[in-house]
């Protein structure tokens, strides 16, 4: 007697709800593994909004021009070693007021004007 056709009904049923078991908890991981990537990557939007209203809270719009303040908490952050905290702030002309660092600085530099919505992107 083979497994692929079993002669009993007991077994044919077995089979059968096994294959479904089997195709339902697929379904159901792939699920959650989209589900976790839709939510894990609007937290990271949500981060970076809330970093970039932190960093336009410490512009300073003075006589002589606008400079960026940043306090110590969020100086250290963007202190952190290998890059993994970046930034660029540029005023209404488009012009580059500060940058974590002089490549960072010039990549903003060259970048069209900024539309009202926010765009991310992610450097490689």
């Amino acid at each position: 007697m083979s497994l692929l056709h079993p002669r009993s009904l007991e077994r044919q049923l077995i089979l059968r709800l096994a294959a479904l078991f089997l195709g339902a908890t697929a379904l159901a991981v792939v699920a959650l593994f989209y589900q976790t990537y839709t939510v894990a990557e609007s937290l990271s939007e949500q981060n970076l909004i809330e970093r970039a209203q932190a960093l336009a809270r410490a512009v300073d719009d003075g006589a002589a021009g606008s400079t960026l303040a940043l306090p110590s908490e969020l100086a250290a952050a963007y202190q952190a070693p290998l890059g993994t905290s970046l930034f660029a702030v540029r005023d209404r002309n488009g012009d580059v007021i500060a940058a974590s660092d002089a490549a960072i600085r010039a990549f903003a530099a060259a970048q069209p004007p900024a539309d009202p919505e926010p765009k991310f992107f992610r450097l490689r």
